[in-house]
């Protein structure tokens, strides 16, 4: 999996409000995270129903798909998700 770092409590939030981010998303339930290309995400921790929704859903295409690999990151699908 990419390191990922924790967006700084003094830069701008990535959600556009213009705000800093310590005066606007960081107490929310999820961090914004950037990878080592410079893409920011949206982390959020799964609960266990969603995970199972997933694993379903992977399960699913993986039959309808041969090329989907088996170790898929359910969590960064998540974030694309949200």
């Amino acid at each position: 999996m990419d390191m990922k770092k924790k967006i700084s409590r003094n830069d701008f939030c990535p959600c556009g409000s213009g705000k800093k981010y310590k005066k606007c998303c960081e107490a929310q339930n999820f961090e914004w995270v950037e990878d080592e290309d410079g893409n920011i995400y949206r982390k959020m921790e799964l609960n266990q129903e969603a995970k199972e929704v997933l694993e379903i859903k992977r399960r699913e295409y993986r039959g309808s798909n041969s090329k989907w690999t088996k170790n898929v990151d359910l969590e960064k699908m998540a974030s694309l998700w949200s």
